[in-house]
């Protein structure tokens, strides 16, 4: 299965996907709207001129759509690679999507079982306040760090890929379970509750390895 361009294992389960904070294509804008104020502006001017000198005839009418043309392209190459770069989340591992141009893409992952620790730094007085940083993932191989900067709240993420970890390693989904739930009080349980939980553990999987399971922590009826 393919997600966002990535191939994804069979039982994946993708959790989240994070890209750079949007002010990042600010600058891009900015170089965009001027290039078109200029060309607009000096159109009649552009439009007319002529440096037969050089042997071009059009040369402003060159200016003219060029300034439009690489404005366009411009921007576009850089919404290109605001969109591309990523992290995508999943329930088994981290997804890094580096985007770097049109064609130009570098994937990198890293695995729970190889994750050996997980640390953000927000650098700085913007940063800082707008709650703005990098996130960085160290593997126990010693492979090079993979990182992720310019992303929004990365302390809700460290959260995140530190409770999947958790969750992967033990081999539990990250789900509300009510019979878990009474598993792990179950000898606070009421014998009328220690019969229900008996009966809806029937259900799923046999007998008897329900009552080896439970034995140690409630007595059967």
């Amino acid at each position: 299965m393919r997600y966002l361009g990535v191939e994804l294992h069979s039982d994946e389960e993708v959790k989240d996907v994070i890209r750079q904070y949007t002010a990042r294509l600010v600058a891009p804008f900015a170089v965009l709207a001027l290039l078109y104020i200029f060309a607009f502006f000096f159109f009649v001017p552009l439009w007319n001129l002529r440096l037969w000198s050089w042997n071009i005839d059009y040369v402003g009418r060159t200016i003219f759509f060029g300034s439009l043309i690489f404005g366009a392209i411009y921007f576009l190459r850089a919404y290109v690679i605001w969109r591309g770069t990523m992290l995508i989340v999943t329930n088994q591992r981290i997804i890094d999507v580096d985007r770097r141009g049109f064609f130009d893409r570098i994937v990198s992952e890293v695995p729970y079982e190889s994750l050996s620790d997980v640390s953000y730094r927000s650098k700085g007085i913007i940063e800082m306040t707008a709650g703005i940083g990098t996130i960085t993932f160290q593997m126990y191989s010693g492979n090079e760090n993979v990182s992720f900067d310019h992303m929004i709240n990365p302390a809700a993420l460290h959260k995140q890929i530190l409770e999947l970890r958790v969750a992967y390693l033990r081999g539990t989904p990250l789900v509300d379970d009510p019979v878990e739930g009474m598993m792990n009080n179950a000898g606070k349980l009421s014998p009328t509750e220690q019969r229900a939980l008996l009966a809806r553990l029937k259900k799923t999987v046999p007998t008897r390895s329900v009552k080896r399971s439970v034995s140690e922590d409630i007595e059967l009826p």
